[in-house]
């Protein structure tokens, strides 16, 4: 015989239904903001990278690699110096010489630095965009996934201090707000997915479709 369901438990159900409508839409959303800010973080590491003075070889190990190693003289090969085989030419082509290229490309660095500090800056209104999104994703969040909400507001203060540093042409000091930013994001897209989870498994529902999901983010986030 057919049993009915009590109506307690078709409302308990419909409602799971309904938050897990929510939480699946709050869970695009906080994956948006997780891509927006790794290629926003991928820039600033750029710029970063550009800022940074280049490095110039150590003319200390310079030196140690032109003198011959003790080890590479053979014992027969040793012989008296002998006066005619030094010559001035070989000591003028062996001494160092002022690289004139260097000296004209010296001038392009800060013009690199500046160039790249232009670029943070330019950065600065798609942090702000994205912290705006942030804070917007926290608010709108469902009842069932109250515990996502306090990552997003962490996030969200990542979000405004890197902008400030991003306002300021500063990358090297914007990166590490940058990645907190998106650490916390994944703690708010990790407790929502819990969530489904569980409401996936009152509903007897497959979870294929959320790992599927999980999956195309990462892809997403590896192309960036």
């Amino acid at each position: 015989r057919d049993e009915k369901l009590p109506d307690k438990e078709i409302t308990a159900l419909e409602q799971a239904k309904n938050d897990l409508d929510q939480l699946e839409q709050a869970r695009e959303k906080v994956a948006e903001l997780i891509k927006n800010e790794n290629k926003i973080e991928i820039a600033t590491g750029k710029a970063e990278k550009m800022q940074k003075p280049q490095s110039k070889p150590d003319a200390n190990q310079a030196d140690a690699a032109a003198k011959p190693h003790p080890a590479d003289a053979k014992t027969g090969d040793s012989k008296p110096a002998d006066a005619t085989d030094s010559k001035p030419a070989d000591a003028k082509s062996n001494a160092p010489k002022p690289d004139s290229a260097d000296a004209k490309a010296a001038p392009a660095e800060p013009k690199a630095a500046a160039a790249a500090r232009e670029s943070t800056k330019a950065l600065a209104p798609d942090q702000a965009k994205n912290a705006d999104a942030t804070a917007q994703a926290a608010a709108e969040l469902p009842q069932s996934a109250q515990d996502a909400a306090a990552p997003l507001n962490d996030a969200k203060g990542n979000q405004d201090k890197a902008k400030g540093d991003l306002q300021k042409g500063d990358a090297a000091n914007a990166r590490p707000d940058e990645k907190k930013a998106l650490a916390n994001l994944e703690k708010a897209k990790d407790a929502i997915d819990k969530k489904i989870g569980d409401l996936q498994n009152q509903l007897g529902q497959p979870a294929d479709a959320q790992a599927a999901a999980n999956a195309d983010l990462a892809q997403a986030i590896a192309k960036a």
